[in-house]
Order: structure tokens, then C-alpha cells, then sequence
């Protein structure tokens, strides 16, 4: 009964369309937005495909399917008529799977009032055959020792280790900083807001400008820093150092769950170095639930730490949360180990020279193969016969999963003509979606995890960094 889901990691179009709202922006403008006849699919590519990306998406499509699939077979016992599936792939649902969510009814019996957690013994644990990229490859500012491992761990078991506070003694050389993956794009999302956040943290007057925004000389090979233009995605360290503070289950998925979801663990393949690793994922966000005492012209505040938990917008279910590090030498596929006996290139044990990227969910009967340089599925028949020029949406691009959301909205609601986001959900239904009207939609369904992060984003010291994307123009 302790049952477990893993994650296995192996390694923009916008437009206008009619909403009767008010946006909740950065800056806290409404936008209003015109009547469009043309059908615009916001996140019906894949932008980023990189292993950890690709599995918490995976992740993510299997518990709004398992929600979906409660609530349908609820209102066919009940004698209703269950909205129908939009997704009637046959490769869905083919395998046998256990469930890791239940219901948890409020004391209304309202349906409209049902959320879903973990069941008792689940825990979530993430796993990468390789060290995330960004922070958790960048080498420096810490003391390095040889990882040691225990054998005398269980299967089930796992190491409890509390995570040592992080000294940000290195802030202005990069310790701290976020990076973005380098795509050699100009991006128009947001960069000039990032630049200027950046100046905030700079020394003011005289004073010298900080290394780390001088250049990306120093960022780890492939990445950049978020005051160019040099990249517009954020990396895969800054992720997971997000998804340990406002959960892995996103924004759509927040408002169906009782409490955000954190993984427990996290294993690491290949360039795994422990102390580099939390440093990345969790303790550079160090900062929650801090309370600085002291006089204002002091020259160095005291600091005491009572409990990691964030209270800038009030949310006690949010934290910060450090997930036990771990490493391993075990290859998850034994069959794809290049064999390198009289190379001379030592330590290159693996190769990225196809932009063929699979992904897999719990229920699915097979993988799905996405073209990383288009971010669309690439049908195949056989082995090595891939349609490159496919433009199929993956069931896991953003567009797929905020239809498969307005499905389970309709199972729990009924119709939802009187809800606060029926505008944007007729409009999804007709294939319609902009960037713009899915953070409307987010703000309606989930106001504690858009206001979370809101705050997160705006007042956190590192995370105010962080480059988001905006509408282009027509």
C-alpha cells in the first residue's frame, strides 16, 4: 500500500480573442482584450523539452487524468451524462496504473467543492539521469567533497538529512543567480524588465557593478544570464528550485488539490555533486519565513530563522521545501551505454545529437516522441520513421492540458456560464487561447497560487530575477 509515483528523465504564438475581464498583470493593469476571428492555440508547442521539463508535464497530465476519471465515473453511477473525453487516443488509459490521488470532501456536499490529495503513503520522488542545467552544474562557490553512499538503505528508504544554511558569500559573482537556457534568439519576453530588476540588486553610485551581470563568460556551457537576449527559458535549476516552493502542481492543478505537491527526493545520475545540487534546487531560495530585527542604520541586521515557511501573501500551505539529495551510479537503461574503452574523450558517456525527445505518463501505453526543434509530436510507425513536419500538439503542451482542465471544471461544475472564467472557457472549448487569457483563467480558478507566486516573483530576492513571457503584438 505504499505506493510511490516516479519520474524517469532521460537525457510562441499569440494572438487576441474575446474576454469580458480583468487581467491581473505584473504591474497590477487590467487589460481588456478585442474580438478575434482568428483561432490562436497559445502553448500548442513544447518549448521546452529538456528531461525534467518534459516529466513534471507527464506528471502533471496524469493526475488532471486521474481527476477527470473520478469524476466521469461518478456522474455515470449517479445516472448523469459525463461530459466526453476529448482525448480518445488509444494509447491512453491502456495500462494497468494505481491511482495516487482521493477525494477529499469538504462539509459542504456540494460537488463543486471537491479537492483531491495524496493518498496516506505516497510519497513523490524525481529523478534525473544527469544534473539539471544552470545552478546545479555551475561548479563553484562551495567546498566539494567525495559523495559517500549508504548501503544499508531499504528499497523504500531514503537518507533524512537536514540541509545546512547556505552562506551567500559569492551573490555578486552568480552563487545565487538565475539563468536561462542559451537559444540564440532575440526574446521579447520580458528581458528589459529583467535587466532593470537585475540594476536593483547592483551597488548603486561609484560603486563597482556586480561580476555575475557583466557577463555569462562564467555561466555553465549552454546558459546565459537573464539581462541578455540571449535566451528566453529559464533552466532547469531555476525550475526545480520554483516547483520546491510552489509545488509541482501548477497553477490549473492547485485548485483541485487540497495542498501543493513537493517531491521528497531527488536522485541525480551522471555530474552529481550534493552540496552544488541543494544549493540549486532549494537553498538559494533561503529567505521564507525570515524575520530581520535590528536597528535600520545598523550596518548588518540579525537575522533569526524561525520556520521555512513563506508568509509574503499570507498562503500557510506554501514553503519551502528541501527535498532529500541523492545520487546514483546505476544507469536507468543498461541497453544505452555507449561504450567508450579507448576513447579519449573521458567521461562522455553520453551523446545529444538527436532532437527526438520522448515522454511518458503513468497510464500511457507507449511513449510520445516530440521534435525538440519544433515542439511538436512527431508521428512514427516504425522504428526511426519519424514525421519531422508534424504539427500534432503533444497531450502534454500547455493548450492540450488547459482543455483536459476545462473538461474536469465542466465534470465538477456542471455548466460554467455563471463562473467568473466562463468567457475564457467557452473560448478554450472553441480552440481559441492567448497567453494573456490564460493567466485570466489562472487568476480566476487559482487566486492563492497566482497570488503566491506574484509575490514570490516580485519580492524574493532571487526569484525577482525571473524572466516571464508576454503577449506579442498583432
Amino acid at each position: 500500500n505504499n505506493h510511490a509515483d516516479r519520474f524517469v528523465a532521460k537525457s510562441a504564438i499569440s494572438g487576441s480573442c474575446t474576454i469580458n475581464g480583468r487581467v491581473d498583470d505584473k504591474d497590477d493593469e487590467s487589460k481588456e482584450f478585442e474580438a478575434s476571428t482568428t483561432h490562436v492555440r497559445y502553448g500548442e508547442r513544447v518549448r521546452d523539452c529538456h528531461a525534467e521539463v518534459l516529466a513534471r508535464r507527464a506528471f502533471r497530465w496524469q493526475l488532471m487524468n486521474e481527476i477527470q476519471t473520478d469524476l466521469a465515473a461518478t456522474r455515470k453511477r449517479e445516472g448523469g451524462s459525463p461530459v466526453e473525453q476529448e482525448d480518445k487516443d488509444d494509447k491512453i488509459d491502456k495500462q494497468p496504473y494505481i491511482p495516487i490521488l482521493q477525494r477529499k470532501l469538504s462539509n459542504d456536499t456540494d460537488e463543486s467543492t471537491i479537492q483531491y490529495g495524496l493518498k496516506p503513503g505516497v510519497t513523490l520522488h524525481f529523478y534525473s539521469s544527469s544534473a539539471p542545467c544552470g545552478n546545479a552544474a555551475l561548479k563553484k562557490f562551495a567546498k566539494m567533497k567525495r559523495e559517500t553512499y549508504d548501503n544499508t538503505l531499504g528499497p523504500d528508504m531514503w537518507p533524512s538529512r537536514p540541509h545546512d544554511t547556505i552562506n551567500g558569500h559569492a551573490i555578486r559573482e552568480g552563487q545565487f543567480a538565475l539563468l536561462l537556457k542559451k537559444d540564440n534568439t532575440i526574446s521579447a519576453a520580458g528581458q528589459g524588465e529583467a535587466a532593470t530588476k537585475l540594476s536593483h540588486n547592483r551597488p548603486k553610485g561609484k560603486a563597482k557593478r556586480w561580476p555575475a551581470t557583466e557577463s555569462d563568460a562564467w555561466c555553465p556551457p549552454g546558459t546565459t544570464i537573464t539581462g541578455t537576449r540571449r535566451g528566453s527559458i529559464h533552466t532547469c535549476s531555476d525550475k526545480l528550485a520554483r516547483w520546491n516552493c510552489l509545488g509541482m502542481q501548477g497553477s490549473l492543478l492547485a485548485s483541485l488539490l487540497d495542498s501543493p505537491l513537493y517531491a521528497t527526493t531527488l536522485t541525480v545520475g551522471r555530474k552529481m555533486t550534493e552540496c552544488i545540487c541543494r544549493r540549486a534546487v532549494c537553498c538559494r531560495v533561503g529567505g521564507y519565513g525570515e524575520r530581520i530585527t535590528g536597528k535600520k542604520d545598523s550596518k548588518r541586521a540579525k537575522t533569526e530563522v524561525e520556520e521555512e515557511v513563506w508568509t509574503g501573501s499570507g498562503q500557510e500551505s506554501y514553503k519551502l521545501n528541501h527535498p532529500t539529495i541523492m545520487g546514483t551510479s546505476v544507469y536507468i537503461d543498461e541497453d544505452g551505454i555507449l561504450d567508450m574503452s579507448g576513447s579519449k574523450l573521458v567521461g562522455q558517456d553520453v551523446r545529444f545529437g538527436s532532437d527526438l525527445c520522448w515522454v511518458y505518463a503513468g497510464s500511457w501505453a507507449e511513449a510520445e516522441c516530440i521534435n525538440g526543434s519544433t515542439g511538436y509530436c512527431c508521428e512514427h510507425t516504425e522504428r526511426q520513421k519519424f514525421d519531422l513536419d508534424g504539427t500534432v500538439s503533444s497531450r502534454i503542451s500547455t493548450f492540450i492540458m488547459t482543455e483536459l482542465y476545462v473538461n474536469i471544471a465542466e465534470l465538477m461544475h456542471g455548466k460554467v456560464d455563471g463562473t467568473s472564467a466562463s468567457n475564457a472557457f467557452q473560448q478554450i472549448k472553441s480552440g481559441v487561447l492567448t497567453l494573456s487569457m490564460l493567466r485570466y483563467l489562472k487568476l480566476a480558478v487559482s487566486p492563492e497560487y497566482e497570488n503566491e507566486k506574484k509575490s514570490l516573483l516580485g519580492n524574493h530576492r532571487v526569484f525577482c530575477q525571473w524572466v516571464r513571457r508576454q503577449d506579442k503584438p498583432l
